[in-house]
């Protein structure tokens, strides 16, 4: 069976096509951070210096935030949720919704499953939640012949609908992920997807 693996990570995307790889640049940057903004005043008022330092996240900190995103006592949601997606001119950005992420897609969801549920790990690796591998087959999973071109990474409620991004009300796209190199998917190819949240600290 030939396969297709993709990591999907906050800061990295590669695509692993028999011993291709592609490094996508346009995520080559932190967009999750802290800052505190410092003045000091005299006993007049008037402002002496300032000062601008970023946070660096605590374990505590950083197991907190991977709590809420990944774990079910959250009010019942959990980001567990990996869809793919064959959409025409595909452009990820920070306002795309659950919503057009599906109404995009022509991705047959009915009698076949471009969706899947994963079981979160964020325990594993201090600081880092981790969906799947997840296992995408051409001809049962995906149509053959389809071209994937993007990923989106969802919620489910109470582990509810899995054959969308958005099915309640309150699903979200938590993050979206744009491929360019599978095209074409034979029956019984197959597309493996990890998806990673890292939210460590740098130790320099």
């Amino acid at each position: 069976m030939f396969k297709y693996a993709i990591l999907a990570t906050v800061g990295v995307l590669a695509i692993i096509l028999t011993g291709y790889s592609v490094h996508d640049s346009s995520t080559d940057k932190i967009g999750l951070f802290g800052t505190a903004f410092v003045e000091v005043h005299d006993k007049d008022g008037r402002l002496i210096s300032t000062q601008t330092v970023h946070n660096r996240l605590t374990d505590q900190g950083e197991t907190r935030i991977l709590a809420k995103v990944f774990n079910t006592a959250n009010g019942g949601y959990v980001t567990s949720k990996i869809c793919l997606t064959n959409a025409n001119s595909f452009t990820p950005s920070e306002t795309m919704t659950g919503t057009q992420f599906d109404s995009d897609s022509s991705l047959d969801t009915t009698s076949n499953n471009p969706c899947k549920n994963g079981t979160p790990d964020y325990s594993t690796t201090q600081g880092k939640g981790v969906i799947g591998p997840l296992v995408f087959v051409g001809g049962s999973d995906v149509a053959v012949g389809s071209n994937i071109v993007g990923i989106g990474v969802c919620n489910v409620y109470n582990g509810g609908n899995t054959k969308n991004c958005s099915y309640y009300t309150d699903d979200i796209l938590f993050a979206v992920i744009d491929t360019t190199d599978i095209t074409n998917l034979l029956q019984d190819q197959s597309v493996t997807v990890r998806y990673e949240f890292d939210l460590r600290t740098p130790d320099t």
